[in-house]
């Protein structure tokens, strides 16, 4: 059996949350990122590379690769290592020239004692209010039966995208939010393992479990629309 797919929730939820954790540092006041680009010597030989402030860290988010001075598309050129024993680094699709400072890498760690702002899966509410905002998504597929044959089926699948906005000043969460939507939209086409996603609603969401009566939140719905999978048996 062999399947090609463009629904790997995986490599979906990497994209999003290195993109959600960069683009939306700006709302964080807590400071929990801090910038740093690096130049790497490339050797014609290594495709994956280690980063300073890499592998020992629990968050760490990429903004941009470049390579001779040529900017290097995510996903297509280059990809960040987010698990296993090769996590912080990044490994390349075509094996960088050897140079001197020729790789540049620029990203954001965390600082001493702090956590993740955003990450896949809602944020936790059993937080204190000092640790707010903080940024969570889920994905959900709706897959759907395109056709069948002997040898296999296809199927296609709308992804809805929920993604909420948690913090304790009820003054800037709308501003927040419709930040949240204006840059996706701004960015739809330019992401890797999806074509397009496009905003469907605004929605308030209640905070049951929050003693202090502080915490707000709201959830903004986007759909990620068209991912196929082809599934062929072998005969």
């Amino acid at each position: 059996m062999s399947i090609v797919t463009q629904l790997d929730i995986v490599a979906l939820k990497d994209e999003l949350n290195n993109y959600l954790r960069y683009k939306f540092r700006s709302y964080d006041t807590q400071s929990r990122i801090t910038e740093t680009t690096q130049l790497i010597n490339g050797n014609g030989t290594d495709r994956t590379f280690s980063l300073t402030y890499g592998a020992s860290l629990s968050y760490i988010a990429f903004d941009g690769v470049s390579v001779g001075g040529t900017p290097l598309l995510y996903g297509l050129d280059w990809l960040p290592i987010f698990r296993g024993a090769n996590k912080g680094k990044i490994t390349f699709t075509n094996i960088p020239a050897a140079g001197t400072n020729n790789i540049s890498v620029k990203y954001g760690y965390t600082n001493t004692g702090k956590s993740n702002y955003c990450y896949p899966d809602y944020p936790r509410v059993d937080l204190g209010i000092n640790q707010y905002p903080r940024l969570g998504f889920k994905l959900f597929p709706a897959i759907k039966l395109l056709g069948a044959s002997g040898g296999g089926f296809s199927q296609v699948s709308n992804i809805l995208f929920s993604l909420k906005f948690v913090t304790v000043n009820t003054e800037s969460i709308d501003e927040a939010a419709t930040a949240v939507k204006n840059i996706i939209e701004k960015d739809a086409k330019r992401f890797y393992n999806f074509a397009f996603i496009s905003p469907t609603s605004f929605r308030d969401f209640d905070m049951y479990d929050d003693t202090t009566g502080k915490v707000v939140a709201k959830v903004i719905d986007f759909n990620i629309q068209n991912r196929v999978e082809v599934i062929q048996y072998n005969t």
